[in-house]
């Protein structure tokens, strides 16, 4: 498998690909947050990934709490977020891990939309499928 990208590379190669923007809205943060979580946990093991879902899942509610959705995106992205934020703390159980990575996709899908196709695909999605791999082999 081809080395990753950090979730902030490939979020400037996905700008680089578009010279007349320097943002893709009021989400990228969200967005960015989410993936270095995802990135973080699919390179961790035992307490320290315990750790670092539980000061996620913190980090994850902070910063959904500072967000008034104006859209019908910004609200759906908010769902996923409290899932998230629920989910990551008890990610030893499959059922948690599945709505995880569920949400995951959700919030993957709304940054392709919006043009980070290399933060969506490359970093959420692998790094998910990297995790559920890990998770699922366990909590079975």
């Amino acid at each position: 498998m081809l080395p990753l990208q950090s979730p902030l590379e490939a979020y400037r190669a996905d700008l680089s690909r578009h010279p007349n923007r320097t943002d893709f809205g009021r989400s990228d943060t969200v967005w960015l947050l989410v993936a270095h979580c995802l990135h973080r946990l699919s390179r961790a093991q035992g307490e320290a990934r315990r750790s670092i879902a539980e000061n996620c899942a913190s980090a994850i509610g902070d910063l959904a709490g500072t967000v008034s959705p104006d859209t019908a995106e910004e609200a759906a992205m908010l769902e996923q977020l409290a899932r998230l934020r629920r989910g990551l703390p008890v990610i030893d159980a499959k059922r948690t891990a599945g709505e995880v990575v569920a949400a995951s996709r959700i919030l993957a899908e709304q940054m392709g939309d919006a043009g980070a196709l290399w933060l969506s695909r490359l970093r959420t999605a692998i790094s998910v499928s990297r995790w559920r791999t890990r998770r699922g082999s366990r909590a079975r």
